[in-house]
């Protein structure tokens, strides 16, 4: 439904025009609520008696002189106002009509609180607006009975954060903007995630919604974000419009905050597990390498009796561990990326944005730490070899050197495994 214009009170009182049609002894308390110049809220009442008849009733709003005046935000009964027939609205100080005939009676110019449709009608006459309550339960009897002025589009139109289907399903058609009460809204476009909110979150037009709530106090956090190039005196700015700034955030702080809740520190677990992982895996095939280290040299030693050069012997020990870490690296990270992929909801619980997943690892990051870490257990691999290298080479160079053949070195005594000495080599050939 379309809302229409704002009804401003620009003068210093406010007059109705009222036909009291059921007469009471007992006086209709109508409470005027209005939004200030500096949006402050401004309140006036005025009793009404309910005597038969037609008749002007004046209410001083001395706030509302100031410019641009104030906007009339609704009417106030404390029991159902169906004797009253509101003809004509009229601002005086300067004099001006506000709303009288079919400008005041349209159907599209008032509508009931929120929340309340099943106890008050408006009631639309040719000239006139007029209300009627009925409790629901008559244990719970309403003083505030309310006639709103619409001066904005309902239902109010919102982006929606949720899944893609939310913009065909037309589920989302109530939520609570502003206020504690459901209102209308209209999903004209749903994104799968909005900025600073959570999965669930709306985008709308604040002042749109702020004529369409029920209240004029301040119930939500409101937020001005500003850009890397906005003005440096751009809080003074926001002061001097009639905002009181009560903090400031920088994108550097919250990220700070974050790091310091469950997710970051989580993130920061994972990193400190995978370090030691590479590290531990490091140290094992060291202590792997330490471990078979008699049995290749005896296999490199009777590959040597069968004639392979000693070069040859000493690069296959030098880089014989490489093929089991050009191995692991590469299955490595596809377990990993496999893990990422499957851990997405238990994640995404870890996190504020609702259905939403954390975003997914930046490549910049990634690639450099596999290399490091492959470099880690290459560097480690090739450690173990220069061992091993040492365990076969040393002490048979030197009888190559004399001319002999090479003897076994599974014949040689544990000294000899080890680096021994030329007086312990000449002893064994003895």
């Amino acid at each position: 439904m379309p809302g229409g214009d704002a009804v401003t009170v620009a003068g210093g009182a406010l007059e109705f025009d009222v036909d009291v049609v059921d007469d009471s002894p007992n006086p209709m308390r109508v409470t005027v609520a209005l939004v200030g110049p500096r949006g402050e809220p401004v309140t006036g009442r005025l009793d009404i008696p309910m005597t038969l008849g037609r008749a002007n009733h004046r209410l001083e709003l001395p706030e509302c002189a100031t410019a641009p005046g104030c906007r009339l935000f609704w009417l106030s009964f404390p029991r159902s106002p169906d004797g009253l027939h509101l003809h004509r609205l009229r601002q005086l100080g300067p004099d001006r009509t506000l709303l009288e005939g079919q400008a005041i009676a349209a159907a599209s110019r008032w509508r009931p609180r929120f929340g309340t449709e099943p106890e008050v009608t408006v009631i639309p006459g040719p000239d006139y607006v007029s209300l009627f309550y009925q409790p629901a339960d008559p244990r719970f009897i309403s003083t505030d009975i309310r006639l709103h002025v619409n001066d904005a589009p309902m239902p109010l139109p919102v982006v929606a954060a949720g899944p893609p289907a939310l913009a065909h399903t037309r589920d989302l058609r109530a939520a609570k903007v502003l206020a504690s009460v459901d209102m209308p809204v209209d999903a004209r476009r749903v994104m799968p995630a909005l900025p600073g909110v959570p999965g669930e979150g709306l985008l709308f037009d604040l002042p749109t919604a702020d004529r369409l709530g029920d209240s004029r106090d301040n119930s939500a956090q409101l937020q001005v974000w500003l850009s890397a190039t906005a003005p440096a005196d751009a809080v003074d700015r926001l002061r001097a419009s009639g905002l009181v700034p009560v903090g400031d955030e920088t994108v550097a702080s919250l990220a700070a905050r974050y790091r310091e809740q469950g997710a970051g520190l989580a993130l920061r677990l994972h990193l400190a597990a995978a370090v030691l992982s590479v590290l531990l895996v490091a140290l094992a095939t060291m202590v792997l390498a330490a471990t078979d280290r008699r049995n290749r040299a005896a296999e490199l030693a009777a590959l040597r009796l069968q004639g392979m050069p000693a070069r040859v012997a000493a690069r296959s020990a030098r880089i014989g561990n490489l093929a089991m870490i050009l191995i692991a690296v590469p299955v490595g990270a596809l377990t990993a990326l496999a893990a990422w992929a499957l851990s997405g909801p238990a994640r995404t619980m870890l996190t504020s944005s609702g259905d939403l997943a954390p975003p997914g690892p930046d490549q910049l990051v990634v690639l450099p730490a596999v290399l490091a870490a492959a470099a880690v257990l290459v560097a480690a691999a090739l450690l173990a070899g220069r061992s091993l290298v040492r365990v076969t080479t040393v002490g048979r160079s030197a009888r190559d050197d004399g001319g002999g053949p090479a003897g076994p070195p599974a014949q040689t005594t544990g000294a000899d495994q080890t680096g021994a000495r030329p007086e312990r080599k000449q002893e064994v050939a003895r």
